[in-house]
């Protein structure tokens, strides 16, 4: 029997399997934004495209609560319907991001638009953060945190 079905075989804590697999998604998501921002800061310098390096930072490091939130809810859904987890996944991605632009045109209430994951994040480029008022994603990290 191989170390891993060794391991998983026997019984532990929710904490000393949750604790690891969460630090491995907060690492790898920094480590994609990390990536995403040099990419982002090398092509704007050849291009000769001018951006603020604050907003800039602003707006890489706001990426953390979007992917640590689809890293959530990916993990619930391997855990419940495995062999569905990545068509629900994709689903919620396209369902978060078409939501802004199909709210309007359907007349849909205000909350229907803060339900897209994608509202965490904002427009920190063009805005900066996007605090005041916004509910955090129920499914986000820092959910608990920001409740009264």
């Amino acid at each position: 029997m191989g170390g891993w079905k060794r391991c998983s075989a026997r019984p532990s804590r929710a904490g000393r399997v949750i604790a690891p697999r969460a630090a491995a998604l907060s690492l790898g998501a920094l480590v994609l934004i990390g990536a995403s921002h040099f990419a982002v800061v090398v092509a704007t310098r050849l291009d000769g495209i001018a951006l603020d390096p604050g907003r800039l930072a602003l707006g890489s490091a706001m990426w953390r609560p979007v992917a640590l939130s689809f890293g959530a809810v990916g993990a619930w859904l391997v855990g419940y319907r495995p062999r569905a987890a990545v068509v629900a996944l994709s689903a919620l991605a396209l369902a978060s991001f078409l939501d802004p632009y199909f709210a309007p045109v359907f007349k849909a209430p205000a909350w229907v638009v803060k339900l897209s994951i994608f509202d965490l994040y904002g427009v920190p480029l063009a805005d900066g953060p996007s605090g005041g008022g916004r509910r955090p994603w129920p499914l986000s990290p820092s959910w608990d945190s920001r409740l009264p």
